[in-house]
């Protein structure tokens, strides 16, 4: 009696050893037959990243601010070049009184005006070539009476050229050139800013990515930890009813389907989570049904801590922008300078008047010019202290920018000491979960043919199956866990 029911369970049983978490050859999708996981698309990481970096509110956000830094550098770069600007100009001049010095007036202000009903045109116009040290005008005018004026008068036109050129503002190259500069600057701590804030959004999608797949490979065993409790409780019906297992085992297979529906619902609320979060990233609806490819084993890019830490120091973004405000300082502080330093210029101009007389006749011309050159220089007597002030305030944050950047070396450092023997530490737990996995199912398998001679219960193989799926659960736990880690590694060296 004892062989036939040996006999029975080791027929009913012994099928349900090939139920297993198995391992899914990496860069290929997962299988999600029957797991409840999405049945549209397949994304793979790749494409996850490509599309939050292109396509996504997140990056066109990106993307417009740094447009905005380089509109607003091209204008610093546009206000600090050459500008060229010309003009035009005519009006009407009349006067009463004395006609010689009407006639004298319109020697100078180049119009011929003799009496109050005697109101000629004049005529201006101007040529102006402005830089940043360089500053070129060509200007000219005159008058017309139409017909001439019977009565003393002139008829006249100037034209003048005036030239100026700073030698010296106190800033090597000039103060425009500073404002340039530091315009460069502010677009390139811009960049950075993008490329750092485009690092934690890759960071973000790795991180989503990672956990959905997690969610899916849960899933998968939940579903697999199902169809084994169900298939369970009917062997163990079967076996109640030929008297060859008690109610204990009965409602021990029971409890052991409730669990694994349980956990297969909290899997699928997981999934269902990981998936919108994800898709908020990448641009998708959150009503977008999809999965996501598995990867390869996650692998540490360096070798050593001591690698790994001057990987950080050399690529975090951090560092980078703390130098660029380096240098903006040093040119305020140059600019601070000049405001204390003379200013050094010489100007040139030529004057030329043309003037006929128009009474009595016969006409007659009347040609003036002046040249005249000069030179200037001018520096602050008293500013109330003003520069000095500001030279105090840079001095300080000079120091600030010292502590900064020991305070940041010291906690990048620190954290990727922390990640690198996180690293350590998760990829022993996952070669520990990857060995009691295996564990289990030997485990599992060795119950089962027990339980043909005997020398096993009902329950010690409900046990054992119960065990190798929660082993199966945590080696995921554990994949996923060592995934995150390396991530972290990454993201901290900033990679």
């Amino acid at each position: 009696m004892k062989l036939t029911r040996i006999g029975v369970a080791a027929a009913l049983l012994i099928p349900l050893a090939g139920l297993r978490a198995q391992e899914v050859p990496a860069g290929t999708p997962m299988a999600v037959s029957g797991s409840g996981a999405a049945a549209g698309r397949v994304l793979t990481l790749e494409q996850c990243l490509e599309a939050a970096l292109s396509k996504s509110d997140s990056a066109a956000i990106l993307q417009k601010n740094l447009d905005i830094s380089q509109a607003q550098y091209r204008q610093t770069v546009a206000k600090n070049a050459v500008s060229l600007n010309a003009g035009l100009g005519t009006g009407a001049i009349g006067g009463f009184g004395s006609p010689f010095l009407l006639a004298q007036n319109a020697t100078t202000v180049g119009t011929s005006v003799d009496s109050s009903t005697d109101i000629p045109l004049n005529y201006s116009g101007f040529l102006s070539l402005n830089g940043p040290t360089t500053s070129l005008s060509l200007s000219g005018g005159g008058s017309f009476s139409t017909p001439p004026i019977e009565s003393i008068g002139f008829n006249a036109s100037t034209f003048s050229l005036s030239l100026t050129q700073t030698v010296w503002d106190g800033y090597p190259g000039g103060i425009a050139r500073a404002n340039v500069q530091q315009g460069l600057l502010t677009l390139q701590s811009a960049q950075l800013s993008t490329d750092a804030n485009k690092l934690t959004l890759a960071y973000q999608i790795k991180q989503a990515y990672y956990t959905m797949l997690s969610a899916q490979r849960n899933l998968d065993v939940y579903a697999q930890n199902l169809e084994l409790q169900k298939s369970a409780l009917t062997q163990e019906e079967a076996l109640y009813k030929l008297q060859q297992a008690v109610d204990v085992d009965l409602q021990t297979a029971r409890i052991n389907v409730e669990s694994a529906e349980v956990d297969q619902r909290s899997g699928q609320i997981a999934l269902v989570s990981a998936r919108k979060a994800l898709a908020n990233l990448v641009g998708l609806t959150a009503s977008e049904e999809f999965s996501v490819a598995e990867t390869a084993d996650p692998q540490v890019s360096v070798q050593s801590l001591e690698e790994a830490v001057a990987v950080g120091l050399d690529k975090r973004v951090e560092l980078k922008q703390l130098a660029v405000s380096r240098r903006m300082g040093a040119i305020s502080l140059g600019l601070i300078k000049a405001q204390t330093s003379p200013t050094v210029s010489v100007s040139g101009t030529s004057y030329l008047l043309n003037a006929v007389n128009l009474y009595p006749s016969p006409n007659q011309n009347v040609t003036a010019m002046t040249i005249g050159v000069g030179g200037k220089v001018s520096m602050p007597i008293l500013d109330s202290g003003s520069a000095e002030y500001q030279r105090e305030a840079n001095r300080y944050q000079d120091n600030v920018y010292d502590l900064q950047d020991d305070q940041l070396r010291r906690g990048i450092s620190l954290a990727i000491e922390n990640d690198y023997e996180a690293v350590q530490l998760q990829t022993q737990k996952l070669d520990l979960a990857k060995l009691t996995a295996t564990n289990s199912k030997g485990q599992y398998d060795l119950r089962n043919v027990q339980r043909q001679y005997g020398t096993a219960t009902n329950q010690d193989v409900l046990t054992a199956a119960v065990v190798m799926v929660n082993a199966n659960t945590a080696l995921e736990t554990a994949r996923n866990a060592l995934e995150l880690a390396i991530l972290q590694l990454q993201n901290d060296m900033g990679l």
